[in-house]
């Protein structure tokens, strides 16, 4: 019974998905940067970690042809063309793009130049669902090691 206090403080920790377990980590300021480098900005961007430190996904009012543009400017190919790194607690989660829902589903990986962030960081890998009919789109990640 002495260590209980240890191991609460423990399990406090790690369900704590909602912010990053890296310091320093800003997924919200660091997505907003990469999407108003290429065009786009929101200040409905809704962000947060997942339970895994690299990893988060990102919720935001967008159109479809804005949409395509940041598509286009990140170089994303669509699922099915090119295999992409699939994220822990992806947006394939969420109800509004899941399987059976109508979201087009792009993304890109191996730390491609197009996911360099102005603070010197980058992402790994990133997948882009958009839904035409909600005007709406998820944007998950992974921050690259180093």
């Amino acid at each position: 019974m002495k260590h209980c206090g240890w191991w609460l403080a423990l399990i406090a920790l790690l369900m704590a998905g909602c912010t990053s377990l890296v310091p320093g980590i800003d997924l919200r300021g660091d997505m907003d940067a990469l999407l108003q480098a290429n065009g786009l900005s929101n200040a409905q961007l809704s962000c947060q970690m997942s339970a895994r430190s690299r990893d988060g996904r990102c919720t935001l009012p967008l159109a479809q042809a804005e949409a395509d543009a940041l598509a286009a400017a990140l170089q994303l190919t669509l699922a099915g063309d090119t295999p992409f790194m699939l994220i822990t607690d992806s947006c394939a989660q969420l109800a509004d793009f899941g399987p059976g829902t109508p979201a087009t589903v792009r993304g890109i990986s191996g730390r491609p130049a197009s996911l360099q962030l102005s603070s010197g960081s980058q992402f790994e890998a990133l997948v882009l669902y958009s839904r035409a009919d909600l005007g709406a789109a998820c944007i998950e990640t992974s921050y690259a090691y180093g």
